[in-house]
């Protein structure tokens, strides 16, 4: 729990300070020595309504800033070919 404190402050004070952990963590091992390796490219939230993802206009300038945020946090050892996250800028992703 000390780790998702540590990224629950990390990631409301890197993207938006509405923004807060819901505590909604999964994990998993991943042993690279077996030849394990993570997930194939996804999104992790498909949003049925893409504009109620996204803050509206305010004073604090938040317009289109995200209301969710996924944090992947390597715990053991991780390379390109078992976990790493890929990530696709937002004005080539046609559906962000």
């Amino acid at each position: 729990w000390m780790l998702t404190s540590l990224a629950s402050r990390f990631l409301t004070s890197a993207t938006h300070p509405k923004n807060m952990c819901n505590f909604d963590i999964l994990a998993w091992y991943i042993d690279a020595s077996r030849g394990d390796v993570g997930f194939s490219p996804h999104r992790d939230r498909q949003p049925d309504d893409i504009p109620k993802s996204f803050h509206r206009c305010s004073n604090e300038g938040d317009a289109g800033m995200a209301k969710y945020v996924t944090m992947w946090m390597a715990l053991t050892d991780a390379t390109p070919e078992n976990s790493c996250l890929y990530v696709i800028p937002a004005e080539d992703d046609p559906g962000y």
